[in-house]
């Protein structure tokens, strides 16, 4: 009894073998998501101008960069000292959020629609470092104030915008990676926002989770209920492929979008 698992060798073998395969996809995430050119004059160039404090092509860029940059960590993380336990989930989970972010503001077929994304997105940064500022004991500046008034303002000159507000609670990951799930094409399980959900469960300790989705093995044979826990080669890399998916669909619409004249 005291080498009870639920390890499957077979499977893990094939998760190792998964994962090395998609090592060289993660390497290539940031040159890909720099390399993104706008047609000069094109919709997503004038929507960058209708969003000039913060761009929506910066913004997107943006996200991608960082959904790469967890990613990289990620794999670095596991060459230097194997495959974690928990941290990795942390990483994986942070690439789901900031590349559905990057699907999310360029995601609408409508051009006021993602102007209005990306109008929004700015606003809820901007509030969110002006309420972190007073809540660290400093008082409110006009500064913060005056970026608010400009973003609404943005908003005021733009055709059908006018009934629109950005004073909006921050749409949270639940409902941002639903609506991207329904637009992107995921090929294989998990879902985008299955896989965040899961890696959420496991970054936060959920100990049901842990039962559910990891390696254990029973550690003494007189305590049954006692087991240690390992991560799984075959888990990491499905939510590893699912990022990337979401990544490269976030980074095609991207391109799309900026080819357009």
């Amino acid at each position: 009894m005291a080498d009870s698992s639920t390890v499957n060798p077979g499977l893990e073998k094939y998760g190792r073998e998964q994962y090395a395969s998609l090592r060289p996809r993660i390497h290539e995430m940031r040159s890909r998501a720099l390399a993104v050119t706008l047609a000069p004059g094109g919709l997503l160039a004038r929507e960058d101008e209708k969003t000039s404090y913060s761009p929506i092509s910066h913004q997107v860029c943006f996200q991608l960069q960082l959904a790469s940059e967890h990613l990289t960590a990620l794999d670095q993380l596991i060459e230097a000292h194997g495959l974690p336990n928990y941290a990795g989930y942390v990483l994986i989970r942070a690439a789901l959020e900031t590349s559905a972010a990057g699907y999310w503001l360029v995601q609408p077929g409508v051009s006021n629609r993602r102007v209005l994304r990306a109008l929004r997105m700015a606003w809820w940064d901007q509030r969110d470092s002006a309420e972190f500022t007073v809540a660290s004991g400093h008082a409110a500046t006009d500064w913060d104030l005056e970026r608010r008034a400009h973003l609404d303002l943005l908003r005021s000159k733009v055709k059908g915008l006018h009934q629109a507000t950005l004073d909006l609670p921050r749409l949270s990951h639940t409902d941002m990676l639903t609506e991207v799930g329904r637009g992107l094409k995921i090929t294989q399980q998990p879902s985008p926002l299955l896989a965040w959900r899961l890696c959420s469960s496991l970054a936060h300790g959920n100990s049901a989770a842990a039962v559910m989705a990891l390696q254990h093995r029973q550690i003494r044979e007189t305590e049954p209920h006692v087991h240690s826990a390992t991560s799984s080669w075959a888990l990491v890399s499905a939510l590893v492929r699912t990022s990337l998916e979401t990544f490269d669909g976030a980074l095609a619409l991207f391109e799309e979008r900026a080819s357009v004249v």
